[in-house]
């Protein structure tokens, strides 16, 4: 899809987990972004795309997240994020930062996405075993995912 594709007129509300995104280089207030993704829509088993659209450096994705979407109806290949429903990421580092101190001294924050590793790691596997993936950018992400 295009940077300057058209609107989405038939789209459907969904999430995506995020696999992997672009880098914001630090410069400007929007640049291009191009994601992997794996999307979830209502009666529609999960399946991996890709999305390429501006982004806000104040709303910059990061791998793991889920984030809101919309694809079309008539064509699943064309989806966009939902950036205007998403949180800033200084409003998400706010409720990490709440949540934690809810939790008391000791337990681990809950993840961003509130999916678990395991889920995460098993979605990771199916994709490189669809060959959305390559052995390399499972290896990568599975490191980012578990911190090594």
């Amino acid at each position: 899809m295009g940077l300057f594709s058209r609107r989405i007129k038939d789209g459907v509300s969904g999430t995506a987990q995020i696999v992997s995104c672009t880098a914001h280089d630090g410069e400007g207030h929007s640049q291009n972004c191009r994601l992997n993704l794996v999307v979830h829509i209502d009666g529609v088993e999960p399946y991996a795309a890709d999305a390429h659209q501006m982004a806000l450096r104040k709303k910059w994705p990061q791998p793991g997240w889920s984030v809101p979407v919309i694809v079309s109806r008539s064509d699943h290949t064309r989806v966009k994020v939902d950036f205007a429903a998403m949180p800033t990421n200084s409003d998400r580092a706010r409720q990490a930062a709440e949540q934690a101190a809810m939790a008391g001294p000791g337990t681990p924050p809950a993840s961003d996405s509130g999916v678990d590793r395991i889920g995460q790691l098993e979605r990771l596997a199916n994709l490189r075993s669809s060959g959305a993936l390559t052995n390399e950018e499972f290896e990568a992400e599975k490191r980012k995912l578990l911190g090594t």
